[in-house]
């Protein structure tokens, strides 16, 4: 197994920062970037490429088998934040804690906060609290809160509120039942909720009274992405990660290479590529997000329509090659161009439950009637949204798109 470059122990724990929900950090989009997206497609015929051309030609690209994909950008291992989240956490278990006793950790959808929170309690062996089904909320079934009723035992986890949400003025009673509950025992609890929840919920009911003030984990820059991105290399041999129109290094260093290896590279291409620092903008620095854009722009080259001094440079290290697709040509998912409130509503709707079932999209959005189940399936073709393990939620691509859409249109967003 080989990774980009192995970060020391002192890197790994410094990658996932646990701060303040106010003193998270968007990474700022470069200045590129956002006036391509005020001026859609303006710029693509001015693709940055090498002085005789592309390195590899847009038809000599074709993307990464599965295998070589999922060792290429391996699956992420959330647990790597558990040791931040312990020391940020620490004072949830000790005595007389007061309202440090219930925590929360508020994360951005596909941020790995709540699979954190279930690392952490899977490993500490703290019983995790499962979220009710929208049926038995709406029934108001009371046999779910017996697992809080005991005054004594390990913390309580629950590790997924926003699907203890159902926007019904049955829910909304459910959710203040949950609460009152919490408030009322002695046992510390420890809760991982949608940034979008949490948003609503400080509307509707002011969820923050009477508890710590939030956290959060902290967005991830460039040079964040790139740290973390190394460590999700899987491949048997050493890689180095070159954009395809110039054959640029997306990372600093390829792996198994030294440093005069490096500057050879970097004197010989001209510059680094800027494919991390608009990834990190375009991602509003959501781990996951970027996690799965990435893997979308991974390519292998079908030809040996190579640039001589890059097969001559690569060859001599003993490194295999992967292509990452020009910025440019991303495909990032749009909005249906005849998209309206109802889009919109479904949206918002699926953002503030972190997913929501079929029968329950119609609950909370009753006032659209049939049309819910037309909106889904547009939503889906154009890949802003997808039906995963029985519920419609926004996919990673297609985030950055429904939350510009929803903060265009003045519908309340997070505030990740």
């Amino acid at each position: 197994m080989n990774r980009s470059e192995p970060p020391d122990d002192d890197e790994a724990l410094q990658l996932w920062q646990a701060v303040p929900l106010g003193d998270y950090k968007r990474p700022e989009r470069p200045a590129t970037e956002a006036v391509r997206s005020g001026f859609s497609g303006l710029f693509k015929r001015n693709r940055r490429t090498s002085a005789n051309g592309p390195v590899v030609a847009d038809e000599h690209l074709r993307q990464l088998p599965s295998d070589l994909l999922n060792a290429s950008a391996a699956w992420p291992d959330w647990a790597e934040a558990v040791p931040e989240l312990e020391q940020a956490l620490s004072d949830i278990t000790r005595p007389n804690a007061g309202r440090h006793r219930i925590r929360a950790l508020v994360g951005a959808p596909y941020s790995g906060a709540r699979e954190a929170v279930r690392c952490w309690a899977e490993q500490r062996q703290w019983p995790i609290i499962e979220p009710p089904t929208p049926a038995r909320i709406l029934a108001q079934d009371e046999s779910w809160f017996e697992a809080l009723a005991a005054e004594d035992g390990p913390p309580i986890i629950i590790a997924e509120l926003e699907h203890c949400l159902l926007r019904h003025p049955f829910g909304l009673a459910f959710l203040r039942r949950l609460f009152d509950q919490l408030h009322a025992s002695p046992r510390p609890c420890l809760i991982a909720t949608n940034s979008w929840t949490w948003a609503y919920l400080t509307v509707a009911m002011q969820i923050g009274d009477h508890m710590a003030a939030p956290l959060t984990l902290q967005a991830f820059d460039s040079n964040h992405l790139e740290r973390w991105f190394r460590r999700l290399v899987r491949c048997d041999g050493p890689v180095v990660f070159r954009q395809a129109d110039d054959g640029s290094l997306v990372f600093a260093t390829g792996a198994a290479s030294t440093a005069a290896d490096s500057a050879s590279a970097a004197q010989s291409l001209g510059k680094r590529s800027d494919f991390l620092g608009r990834l990190a903008g375009h991602s509003r620095g959501i781990a996951g997000v970027a996690w799965g854009i990435w893997r979308q722009s991974l390519e292998t080259a079908a030809s040996e329509d190579v640039a001589t001094h890059l097969e001559e440079a690569d060859a001599a290290a003993e490194r295999s090659v992967i292509w990452v697709c020009p910025w440019a040509r991303i495909h990032r998912p749009t909005l249906p161009a005849d998209a309206g409130l109802p889009e919109l509503l479904v949206l918002h709707a699926l953002l503030i439950h972190g997913g929501l079932p079929d029968g329950a999209v119609s609950e909370v959005l009753a006032a659209l009637g049939s049309r819910v189940v037309a909106v889904l399936r547009s939503l889906a073709a154009y890949g802003i949204i997808e039906e995963h393990q029985g519920r419609w939620q926004v996919t990673p691509v297609g985030y950055p798109a429904a939350r510009a859409a929803l903060e265009s249109e003045g519908l309340l967003v997070d505030w990740l």
